[in-house]
């Protein structure tokens, strides 16, 4: 976190491999993803309770139909579950390569041990286009979608929906 001092008392921020940058982004994608995955277990821990032998069980309504009928109703039947999901994830920014070193590649595909690659030591540097920008600022634009519920979920209010019967209040049948 050297660089966030760094850059809260207006140094230049020290020099960092592409690799790492580019790894940091990705690592952010894919961490959004994951909080957005974690919507419909929200979902399911909003509607159902859950026993001590660990089996979820659906928190249910009484609703009367009439003097003396009733549903009971499971309240994930009641919902449309949808979500938000990262649709895209643009990051711009300018860097100036510092340092080039050539270090040994990872055996690739073929087999090839031998294989080299550059290794860039970058600092963030102004875009030409913006004038007076602070050279470790980057633009970062996300852009978030709505999205049907997984399948499973979809599955589950169809099967607790489809539970649903009119019943007589003195607990008989229809």
């Amino acid at each position: 976190m050297g660089w966030l001092k760094e850059w809260w008392e207006g140094k230049p921020v020290s020099k960092h491999n592409l690799t790492d940058i580019t790894r940091g982004m990705q690592h952010a994608a894919s961490t959004t993803t994951a909080m957005l995955g974690q919507q419909f277990i929200l979902l399911i821990n909003q509607y159902f309770d859950k026993d001590k032998d660990g089996t979820l069980r659906a928190k249910m309504v009484q609703v009367e139909l009439s003097p003396s009928h009733f549903v009971k109703v499971p309240l994930i039947s009641l919902v449309q579950p949808s979500a938000i999901v990262l649709k895209k994830l643009r990051i711009r920014m300018s860097v100036r390569i510092e340092e080039a070193e050539i270090k040994d590649a990872q055996r690739d595909i073929m087999g090839n041990s031998e294989a080299t690659r550059l290794s860039f030591k970058v600092s963030m540097s102004p875009r030409t286009s913006i004038l007076g920008r602070r050279s470790d600022v980057t633009d970062v634009e996300m852009v978030f979608e709505g999205t049907d519920a997984p399948e499973g979920i979809m599955r589950l209010i169809e099967q607790h929906t489809n539970l649903i019967e009119p019943l007589k209040k003195d607990g008989g049948g229809q």
